[in-house]
Formats: C-alpha cells, structure tokens, sequence
C-alpha cells in the first residue's frame, strides 16, 4: 500500500501549489489539508486504544483521505481557524478553543516525518528566546528592549543616541486575509522607524509590551533556508535601493538576490540553531555589517523561500523539500 504525504496550508498558497505540482511530475500523490474546513468539510476519526492508534482525515468535498497508518510524512506549511458559520457567535470561542486543543493532541501522536510539527513551530515562533538562543549558540545579536514602560524605552534609546532604533512585532510579520478575504493580498507588518513623533505615541504605560532594537549597519543581508541537513544561503543587497534599506520586504519582488557561500562555522550555526528547537525547515535573517560582523535577527519556522528560487532557480530548493518528505527523513 501506498505511503501517504499530507500538506497542511491555506487554500491559496503558491509554495504548497508549486510543491504539490512537483510531487505530480514524480507520480506522488499528496493529501491537502485546510483546518480552515475543519467544520464544515473535514471528517476526523481517532482511535486511541490498547491495541492501535490511528488517525484518519477526510475532506468530504472531494472524498480525499489520509491514514496515520500510512502516512510517510507531513508538511505543516501554513493553517487557519475555521469560521464557524453554523453555530452561534457567543459559542465560537469554545468551539476554536476545543478544535485546537483536540487537533494539537492528534497531531502529537501521528508518529512520522514532520517538516515540522505544530508544537515545535510554535516554541521556535518566540522572538526574545530566539536572540537568547543565538547568542547562546554564537551569533552576534542587536541590542534589544522590550518593555512596556515609555521612561525604559528613551533609557535604552538614550545609552546611544548615535544609532536609530526600530520597533518590531513579536508575532508572524506576514497576515494572511481571512477565509472570507482570500481574494485579497498578503501583508507584511513592516519594520518601523522610532522618531520622536512615534515616542509621543508611546502612553506611560503600553497595555501590550514593545520590541525596541537598535538599527544595525548593513553592507547586504542574508536570508538562509534550512531544509532538512541542507543550508541555502542568498545574499540579499538590500542597500542598493532607499526603499530596502531599512527592510528589505518592502522591496522583495525587485530586490537582487544572488547565492552566498558561507564558512563552514556560519553553516553549522545555521544548522544547529535550526536543529535545536527539533525543526526540519526554517528560513533565518541574517545582517552583515560593514565591517563584516554577521548579526542574528530571527528565525521563521514556516517562513517563505518561493521567492528566493525565482531568483536563484539554481538553489532547486523545490526538489530539495519534496526529496525530504517523499524519502521521510532529512536528505543531504
């Protein structure tokens, strides 16, 4: 019988589009999953007993469906809450919380191949243990406040008033339109300039804490993509355009890209930060200044890397995903 590999994404989604394509052009078949539809179109069955533990998925729609018992492997690429169209408005946030809590048990027992499992995406999904992390490993990092105090934060700006600093979100930067909205585009919460009219703004007491980082100076970026044991590195030159200068995402379908190659330290850093939080995949941000010092930013367990191979089709970082999910473990 044959193994099974399930995606699990949004609806619309050209990286899951594209790989699934891949897996056609092989004559691998795939399972597509959308927790969008988990309550309207997605059956669930789970047997947890003393002799089997299985999981079978169904989307109703389309009669697709996907066995724990063979399952070779899963990619966990994006998902979504449902809607809940059919019960009543007072009673949604108990039905999402009781979705997530029985689904995130039935991910944890689906003994397979992960690219990368739920719970590890969202530990690694943590901006200040992941500078903490990088630094412990080896990397340089930013200085960094976060507080919700506005006297802390002129403290921090104020012990180096030579520099700019900037305020970050510490959730996914990219916001997906809701299921009703999928016709609209992708945003990206851009990196923000702290000016004194942004300080003004700032009240005594922040009801929601704020990253504040000093602006570090850039000769070009590196975006990194982890796949399995492999590491591709694009040298981003964000500094050759004002509008990618302080974020390059703002530029990201212009930007010139082209591939690095690293030391072995960088290399193995980039692997072992990836591999300590049990992540298969992750895409990494990396600074190098002037003087050459690389400076750690952030780790994205589900991040974006489609862009990346339209620039450097030579990376084939396609085939490099769909060989680790199709063998079931992580290929050189």
């Amino acid at each position: 019988m044959e193994r099974q590999i399930m995606i699990a994404t949004l609806e619309h989604d050209p990286h899951a589009d594209r790989v699934i394509e891949r897996f056609l052009q092989r004559g691998v078949e795939t399972f597509r999953l959308h927790m969008a539809n988990s309550d309207t179109s997605l059956s669930l069955k789970a047997y947890i007993n003393n002799d089997k533990t299985e999981v079978e998925l169904e989307e109703i729609n389309n009669g697709y469906n996907f066995n724990s018992s063979r399952a070779r492997s899963i990619w966990w690429r994006r998902s979504s809450e449902s809607l809940y169209k059919s019960i009543d408005s007072s009673s949604i946030p108990y039905a999402r919380r009781e979705t997530k809590t029985l689904y995130d048990g039935i991910w944890s027992i689906m003994d397979t191949y992960w690219m990368s499992e739920p719970s590890v995406m969202r530990n690694a999904d943590n901006k200040p243990e992941q500078l903490f992390r990088a630094k412990r490993l080896g990397f340089s990092i930013p200085r960094t406040l976060i507080s919700n105090r506005k006297n802390h934060i002129i403290e921090f700006m104020d012990q180096n008033s030579s520099v700019e600093y900037i305020y970050k979100s510490a959730t996914s930067a990219i916001f997906y339109p809701k299921a009703e909205e999928l016709d609209k585009d992708i945003k990206v919460a851009e990196v923000t300039i702290i000016t004194p009219d942004v300080i003004d703004q700032i009240g005594d007491f922040e009801p929601i804490p704020l990253i504040i980082q000093e602006v570090i100076p850039k000769r070009y970026e590196l975006r990194v993509t982890v796949i399995g044991k492999s590491v591709f590195f694009a040298k981003i030159n964000s500094q050759d355009a004002e509008v990618s200068c302080l974020d390059w995402r703002k530029a990201r379908e212009n930007i010139k890209m082209e591939s690095y190659l690293p030391s072995p330290k960088l290399k193995a850093l980039c692997l072992e930060l990836t591999h300590s939080y049990g992540l298969n995949y992750s895409a990494i941000d990396l600074i190098v200044t002037p003087e050459g010092e690389i400076v750690f930013l952030e780790i994205n367990p589900g991040g974006q890397f489609i862009f990346v191979e339209i620039l450097i089709p030579e990376f084939k970082m396609i085939d490099k995903l769909c060989d680790c999910l199709q063998f079931g473990f992580n290929v050189d």
